[in-house]
């Protein structure tokens, strides 16, 4: 895991159609080109679980970070680009005592002084998807507010995932086959943690 300049990340991802689909400058928020299939999964704890379309499909906050890890092994996803959606100091703010067990995310908060106000991506290698999970799990359990969200895409394929601590996990698949993948991995994972 390390950090990586933000240009060179985007000029890997902007050809497997990754858009930045902003809130304006204070969020960054990453998508794919409109058209592609997406699948929205909220907690069951979303704070508006009871008001959300019924095609929206509920999870528990533990299974939404197992499954994130388990899309990465099943695809077999070499490199995965994390990004903030705030600033990295809003982030670690938020996480940082949580994952503080994990030695290879201390040692990136060890570094990161110099990121906590950039937007550069970390990049989590096959032998981290375990700690992109803890990450996706203090987001969602840690996290208070929109900036301490992140975005994650790969340059592998076609795949863009955005994590709000609302509850909030968003799939953006490049292809049907894809989405297709996506859900039937999804019905083999027990709603419930």
């Amino acid at each position: 895991m390390d950090f990586v300049d933000f240009d060179l990340a985007w000029k890997q991802l902007a050809p497997r159609g990754v858009i930045e689909a902003g809130d304006g400058p204070a969020a960054f928020r990453v998508a794919l080109e409109e058209g592609a299939p997406v699948i929205d999964i909220a907690a069951k704890d979303h704070p508006r679980a009871d008001s959300l379309p019924a095609d929206i499909r509920r999870m528990s906050r533990a299974r939404m970070a197992e499954f994130v890890e388990a899309i990465a092994h099943k695809l077999h996803l070499q490199e995965v680009l994390v990004f903030p959606v705030g600033k990295w100091k809003q982030v670690f703010d938020a996480v940082s005592e949580p994952m503080a067990k994990h030695e290879q995310w201390a040692a990136i908060d060890g570094s990161a002084s110099v990121e906590l106000n950039r937007r550069d991506p970390i990049v989590f290698e096959q032998g981290d998807h375990h700690v992109l999970r803890a990450l996706v799990q203090c987001v969602l359990e840690a996290g208070s507010e929109q900036a301490h969200g992140i975005g994650i895409a790969t340059t592998g394929t076609s795949l863009v995932m955005e994590v709000l601590p609302p509850g909030e996990l968003t799939i953006y698949c490049g292809t049907p086959a894809l989405a297709q993948q996506v859900l039937e991995l999804m019905s083999h994972l027990k709603p419930d943690a």
